[in-house]
C-alpha cells in the first residue's frame, strides 16, 4: 500500500490449489429386464478414494437391479470431493404369457395314460420353458409341448423369453388325473369247429361294449352295445381268436381298460396217418414215403399242394434238403381241414472236393505242405501215396517231408455220399545254383553270381560290414588285409526259397602288393589251386623261396624269365609266405593254397 510518505511493506499470501478427483459413470442411462437382469456402474479407481453412491454404497463399481437415478461423491486422498453424473436405469417391460392344454374343455380334467398337449397362450417369443410339479420339463422355441403319457395330477408351469432376452414370470396350470374304468372280463362261452361266443362282463357301471379282434378297429358286439356275448364265426378248427373288449364311459376317459381272452376253436377228429422216410439220401437217389394207418379209411392225398391222389407209397429223387407237406384229407368230413404232416429230408450232396494246397508254385525242400478239401464236408480220409495217414473231420492234412513227385488224394463222406479226389502231386524245387565267382583290383573285389536272375540277393563279405543286396557287388578289403574272410552269398529264389554258398578268401597284404608292382613284380591267381605266376618285368634277375606261417622253408628258385610258372600241387591247403629278393630289395605276400 502506499501513503503520503511512501510504499509499505509487501505482505505475500500462498494458495494451494489441490485436484479434484475423477468422478464420471460410463456407459450412460440404461434398460435392464425386470427381475432377472442387472447392469455394472463404476467410476475410475484411484487410490485413497472413498466413494459414497446414492444407494449408500462405498466401493468404485457396483450392481444395480432396480430402477432409478443414480450417482456417486468420490473424495479423494488430499480431501477434495466431486459428485459424478447421474445415470438413469429403468425397466424393459416384462413379457407375459399364460398355459393351457386340450384338457381345457374338460375342466382341465384329463384321463390318464392319454397324450396331453400343453399350449401357450402366445408363439410371439423366442425361447418356452416348461415345468412340471416345478421341475423343469423342456426348454424349446414351440409354444406346445407334448407329455406322452399323462399319469397323475399335476400342476405344470410355464416361462417364456422374448427376444431382448427378459423372462416372464412364472404362469401355473392344473391338470386333474381322472383314472380309466377297470378293464372289462372276457370268457370263452361256446365253441364249434368254426366259430366261438365270447361272454362280456364288467365290474363297473358303463354306457355299453366295444370289441375289436386287433385292438385297433372297435365296433358293437353281434348282440348289440348292450349286450353281453360276441360271436365270431367263419373260422378253421383249431383256430384261435384274441377278442379285445372295452366298455363305454363319459367323459374325460370315454372307455374303460381294455380287457381280452384268447379262444380257440374245437378241432376235428383226424384220421390215424402216420408216414415213414428215409431221414436222409444222397442227391440223385430215390427217396421212398410210406403212408400208414388208413386201411378202411376214405381219404385223398396232397404232397406239397399237388394233385390228390390215394397212393400210399410215393418215391422220387429230392435234390434240396427241405421239409415236405403231405395233407391227408377226410373224405367224409370235408369241411374239416387236412391233417398236415411235415416230412424233413436231407439232401446230402458232394459238389466239390476242392483239394488244393496252400501255396501256388513250387515248394522248398522241407516246407510244410498243407492239403485243404471243401470244409462243408462231414469226414476226411487223407490219402499220402496211396497209403491212409489221417482219418477224421478236419478238412487239412500236413506235411514236411514230400518229396518231388509225392501225391495226396482224400476221400470224403457226408451223410449218405461219399465221393473221391484225384490224386495231387506236389512240385519241389531242386537246389538253386549259388556258387559265385570274384576278381580282384588292389584290395577292391569285385564278385558275380553263377546265376544273376534270383528274386533278392544278400552278400556278407566276412569283415563285419553291412549286408549287400546287390547283384554283383564291389567291396573293399584294405581295412583287413593279410587276413582270410568267409564271404557268404544268400538268395530267395521266385518260389521263395532261400540258398546259400560260402567261399574263404585268403587276403594279400595290399601294401605289400604295391611294393611287387612297384619291383615290377605280378603274383598271381591268389588263391591258387595247382600253379602261382610270377611276372617280372623288372629286366632283373630275382630269387623267390616259399615258406609256411611259422617261418619254415618249402623252396626257392631264381627266375630270371618275365613269366615264371612256380608248381604248389603237392602243398596242402592253407596260407603260404612268398618271399622276394632282387637288387631293388625284398618283399613277401601272402599265398592261399585251396
Amino acid at each position: 500500500s502506499k501513503n503520503a510518505k511512501g510504499f509499505s511493506q509487501p505482505d505475500t499470501v500462498n494458495i494451494v490449489v489441490k485436484s479434484a478427483p475423477s468422478s464420471f459413470i460410463t456407459g450412460g442411462n440404461r434398460t435392464i429386464c425386470e427381475g432377472n437382469d442387472s447392469t455394472l456402474l463404476s467410476v475410475g479407481f484411484e487410490p485413497g478414494a472413498t466413494y459414497t453412491w446414492s444407494t449408500g454404497e462405498s466401493t468404485n463399481a457396483i450392481w444395480a437391479n432396480d430402477t432409478g437415478d443414480y450417482n456417486c461423491l468420490v473424495v479423494g486422498s488430499n480431501g477434495c470431493g466431486k459428485l459424478s453424473n447421474t445415470v438413469s436405469v429403468n425397466f424393459y417391460p416384462k413379457p407375459s404369457a399364460t398355459l393351457s392344454s386340450n384338457a381345457a374343455s374338460l375342466n382341465d380334467t384329463f384321463c390318464t395314460g392319454s397324450t396331453l398337449v400343453l399350449e401357450a397362450s402366445s408363439a410371439a417369443f423366442d425361447s418356452f420353458y416348461y415345468y412340471a410339479n416345478g421341475s423343469l420339463m423342456a426348454v424349446t422355441a414351440s409354444s406346445t409341448y407334448t407329455v406322452p403319457a399323462f399319469t397323475a395330477n399335476t400342476t405344470y408351469g410355464l416361462r417364456v423369453k422374448n427376444s431382448i432376452g427378459c423372462l416372464s414370470d412364472m404362469a401355473d396350470y392344473a391338470v386333474i388325473a381322472q383314472q380309466q374304468a377297470p378293464a372289462p372280463m372276457v370268457t370263452c362261452t361256446a365253441t364249434t369247429p368254426t366259430s366261438i361266443e365270447f361272454g362280456l362282463s364288467s365290474i363297473s357301471a358303463h354306457l355299453g361294449y366295444e370289441v375289436s379282434t386287433d385292438n385297433i378297429n372297435w365296433g358293437n358286439p353281434s348282440s348289440g352295445t348292450s349286450g353281453s356275448t360276441h360271436l365270431v364265426s367263419g373260422l378253421n378248427p383249431l383256430d384261435s381268436v384274441t377278442l379285445y373288449v372295452r366298455s363305454r364311459d363319459d367323459l374325460p376317459c370315454e372307455y374303460s381298460q381294455v380287457g381280452s381272452q384268447k379262444c380257440y376253436t374245437e378241432a376235428c377228429s383226424e384220421l390215424a396217418a402216420s408216414v415213414q422216410s428215409a431221414a436222409a439220401v444222397c442227391r440223385g437217389d430215390l427217396w421212398e414215403i410210406e403212408v400208414n394207418g388208413l386201411r378202411g379209411a376214405s381219404y385223398g392225398l396232397s404232397l406239397d399242394g399237388g394233385a390228390v391222389f390215394t397212393d400210399t407209397i410215393i418215391s422220387f429223387q429230392p435234390s434240396l434238403s427241405r421239409t415236405y407237406e403231405l395233407l391227408v384229407q377226410d373224405s367224409n368230413f370235408l369241411v374239416c381241414p387236412a391233417q398236415r404232416i411235415q416230412i424233413p429230408v436231407t439232401v446230402d450232396n458232394i459238389n466239390n472236393i476242392e483239394l488244393k494246397t496252400d501255396k501256388v508254385g513250387a515248394y522248398c525242400q522241407g516246407d510244410e505242405i498243407t492239403f485243404s478239401a471243401n470244409d462243408s464236408i462231414e469226414n476226411f480220409d487223407f490219402y499220402y501215396n496211396t497209403s491212409l495217414v489221417q482219418s477224421g473231420l478236419s478238412n487239412e492234412y500236413k506235411n514236411a517231408m514230400m518229396a518231388y513227385g509225392d501225391s495226396v488224394y482224400v476221400i470224403v463222406s457226408k451223410g449218405e455220399c461219399i465221393d473221391t479226389s484225384s490224386n495231387l502231386y506236389v512240385n519241389i524245387e531242386i537246389d538253386a545254383n549259388v556258387s559265385f565267382t570274384y576278381t580282384r583290383a588292389g584290395s577292391v573285389y569285385d564278385f558275380s553270381p553263377q546265376n544273376a536272375t534270383y528274386t533278392s540277393y544278400a552278400w556278407d563279405f566276412g569283415d563285419g560290414s553291412a549286408v549287400d543286396n546287390s547283384v554283383m557287388p564291389s567291396h573293399d578289403y584294405a581295412a583287413v588285409e593279410g587276413q582270410t574272410v568267409n564271404v557268404n552269398l544268400a538268395i530267395v529264389t521266385g518260389n521263395d526259397c532261400p540258398f546259400d554258398s560260402t567261399q574263404s578268401i585268403a587276403l594279400p597284404v595290399f601294401s605289400s602288393v604295391s611294393e611287387l608292382l612297384n619291383m615290377g613284380l605280378e603274383v598271381y591267381p591268389n588263391p591258387a589251386t595247382d600253379v602261382i605266376n610270377v611276372k617280372n618285368t623288372s629286366g632283373k634277375a630275382i630269387s623267390v623261396s616259399l615258406h609256411t606261417l611259422s617261418g619254415e622253408g618249402l623252396w626257392s628258385q631264381e627266375l630270371v624269365q618275365e613269366f615264371n610258372a612256380l608248381s604248389i600241387a603237392d602243398l596242402a591247403s592253407g596260407v603260404y609266405m612268398l618271399k622276394i629278393k632282387s637288387e631293388q630289395g625284398e618283399s613277401s605276400i601272402r599265398v592261399l593254397k585251396k
